[in-house]
Parts: C-alpha cells; structure tokens; sequence
C-alpha cells in the first residue's frame, strides 16, 4: 500500500467511522428493533475506540512525516463550480482531531453509568457519534467549504443535545435559542465564501497568509462573527448560558470543550484568508478583549456552577482569539487545549461542588471565605443577558424594513406590469 493510500484511508476513516457507530445504532430502531442498553453501550465503545486509534494514527504520521494534503475526489461539480474533499493534515489539525476523539471516549463512557436507563440514552450517543464526525471534518478541512459542511452539522448537533429533554418546553425553546443565534452567526462564515468565490479567490486553508487587501480586511471580521457565535462570546452569549439544560456529559464535552473551541479554531485555521490584514488582526485583538472582559463578569454573577464554569471559559476563549490577533499562534493552541481541558473537567466535577467545598473546610480547619460582595448597580451591567433586549429590538427592526421593503417591491411590480396586456394564451 503506498502512502498516499494509506493517508487516504485513514483521512477517509476518522469522520466514517462514528457515521457507522451512528448507523449501526439507529437502524434496528428503523426496523422496529431498538437495541437494549447494553448493545448500545458496546457498540458505542467499539466504533469511539476505534476513532481514537484511526486519530492517534494520523497524529504519528504527522509527527513523522509532516503535514500533508488529501484530496478525496470531488463530491459535487459542474461547468462554474466544483466541491473537492480537500483535506490538510498538519499538527494543528492532527492535534484537534487527537483531543475531540479521546475526549469523545471519556465522556462516552462516562455517560453509560449518567445515562443509564433514561428513555433517550440511545438517541444522545447517536446524535454525539454524529457530533464527532462534525468535529472531524473542521478539524481537518482543507478548504472553507468544506468546513461550513462540517460546521452547519454540528450546529444541528448542538441543537439536539441542548433540546434533549424535549418533555420541558423550556429545554426546547432554549435549544431553538442556541439554533436562532448559530444561524446569525453562520451568515458571516457564508458571506465569506461568497466574497471569496465572487473574487475568485483560492478558499484554501493551506500554507502561508494569502489574502491581500479591502478583500481580507473584510473576510477577517466576517469568519469573528461565526467564530464569536460557536464559542459564545460577546452579544452571541447568551444562549451560552442557557445551554446547561442538557446532560452534564454533554455540557462538558461540547459547551465547555469542544463546540465552544471550535470557534478559535476556525480563526486559526482560516488565518491564510486574512492573516496579512493589519485591520482585520486588530478588530479580532480588540473584539477578544472585550469579550474576555464580559464573559467574566458574567461568570461572577452566575448562580449555578455550571453555567459559572462555562463563562468563565469563554472568558479564556476571548483572550485566545485576542492572541490569534496577535500572531502568537503556538500560544493560543496551548491555551485552547488547556482551557478545554481544565472546563471539562471542572463540568464534570460540578454535581460535587457542595462535597468538594467541605472537603476542603475540613482540611483547612475553617470555612471557606465569603466571596466579595457585588453592589447591585455593578451586578445588573456585568450580568449576563442586559443587551439582549437591545439585540432583540435591532432584529425586530431589521424585519419590520425588510417586511416594508418586500412589500415597496411588491408594489413597483404591480405598477410596472399594471399598464401591459396580459399575454394571450
């Protein structure tokens, strides 16, 4: 087997293989045959066991061998336009899809005792089997468009996992909140490729900074706005905080890891687009900054561990996408993993908060020191959500004038045609 084989099959493998733990789950339910809990539970093992080695074999021949392309055909082409399945494999990517697969393990398995016996324990291993081939194909793109595949995807999975108790209808209506702000927040991601295919621009996310000029000081901002909407930061955090109605595994492998991370990681991977605008590095500078400091003093106003845990996150996320400004790339990828880390573990440990804090009475032989008192005046602009009625009255008003303006064309047609004969037929 030669080695372009080789990498073929292995690139052509890590996001197949949770897709086939996904089908072997689901289709006996088709059938009228659900699985019991047991088979789901090793099946789930087999085919997340088997996607950490297919993983960790694709970090080895990076590491060895450097990065490399692979080009899976082409999925879609006609005489203007042509879809490659162009992946590029260096040791960012290799590194992001090491970390998604042996997190995916962990808190997988973590699930089968948290799940058990719970009427959807099938339906959340499914949806996140499909969330990690998501995360695969982001984390090994070669090109934007495919990237917004894998991206658009694992929108809907985020959807699904935070809307997992659908018998509460407030669970639903938070989901669909996470939904209405990705779908904002994807118009930018959008807006990008069409700005780059109208000015025929390479949308490749190999090699060095390539984009020049009005063209990457534009496309810069546009891919902060999706960025900004996956991690939660600035006005798109407020369905951050709502997203802890689903599974604590679910928080802590998506909210608090992985779905969040993905929006730096589209800024680190998409920098060949806009690296060498100096406009653009200094709004992602500026806008990280702002979005540390009000993700922070949201985390001190939170109630819940959770969702405390959480924003303070998306605090370090927003230091992280003011680093990539910066250039300083080595460190935001260092940062990125080791926040993921600590915050899912931290998730992970929420439920025992109450034990941990009397555990640690107990060893230092006094209580634990109140914490500092906020003055209402402070607390009411550091809490989360007090823009939101400003943003909810500026979509309101951006569909009331695209309402008078549907019906101001409505009726220039009618004037335009009302002085013609109708066509005999």
């Amino acid at each position: 087997m030669s080695e372009e084989t080789l990498w073929c099959l292995l690139v052509g493998l890590l996001p197949v293989t949770p897709v086939l733990g996904l089908v072997a789950l689901v289709l006996p339910m088709l059938v009228g045959r659900p699985l019991p809990e047991r088979s789901v539970n090793l099946l789930t093992r087999l085919f997340a066991g088997f996607h950490l080695l297919v993983a960790a074999a694709i970090a080895g021949m990076v590491v060895s061998r450097g990065a490399v392309s692979v080009d899976l055909g082409q999925w879609y082409g006609d005489a203007e336009y042509a879809l490659e399945l162009f992946f590029w494999i260096d040791g960012t990517s290799a590194a992001a899809a090491l970390t998604s697969a042996a997190l995916g393990v962990f808190i997988l398995r973590f699930c089968e005792s948290f799940l058990h016996q719970e009427r959807g324990h099938l339906r959340f291993f499914a949806t996140s089997l499909l969330a990690l081939a998501c995360l695969d194909v982001v984390a090994l793109a070669g090109t934007l468009d495919v990237l917004f595949a894998g991206w658009e995807l694992l929108g809907l999975c985020s959807f699904l996992l935070i809307a997992f108790f659908h018998e509460r209808e407030e669970t639903v209506q938070r989901g669909l909140r996470a939904a209405f702000s990705y779908r904002i927040a994807d118009l930018g991601l959008l807006f990008a490729l069409i700005l780059l295919h109208a000015a025929d621009m390479d949308t490749g996310l190999a090699g060095m900074a390539q984009g020049t000029g009005p063209l990457a000081a534009t496309v810069g901002p546009l891919l902060l706005i999706t960025a900004a909407g996956k991690a939660g930061l600035g006005p798109f955090s407020g369905w951050l905080g709502r997203s802890m109605e689903g599974p604590t595994p679910s928080t802590a492998m998506f909210y608090a890891g992985l779905s969040v991370s993905a929006g730096p990681y589209l800024l680190l991977r998409s920098w060949p687009l806009y690296g060498h605008s100096l406009l653009a590095r200094m709004i992602l500078v500026v806008f990280g900054l702002l979005a540390a400091w009000s993700a922070s003093n949201q985390a001190r106003t939170r109630s819940d561990v959770k969702g405390a845990v959480v924003l303070a996150g998306a605090g370090q996320l927003g230091l992280i996408v003011a680093e990539i400004g910066l250039g300083f790339h080595l460190l935001a990828c260092l940062h990125l993993l080791s926040n993921l880390g600590l915050r899912v573990w931290q998730v992970m440990q929420a439920g025992n908060a109450l034990h941990l804090a009397h555990r640690r009475e107990g060893l230092l032989g006094r209580p634990l020191p109140a914490p500092h008192p906020i003055p209402v005046g402070r607390w009411l602009w550091r809490s989360e959500g007090w823009f939101e009625p400003v943003v909810q009255k500026a979509v309101r008003a951006v569909l009331r004038v695209s309402g008078w303006i549907d019906r101001l064309s409505r009726i220039a047609e009618k004037l335009a045609v009302g002085g013609r004969d109708e066509d005999p037929e």
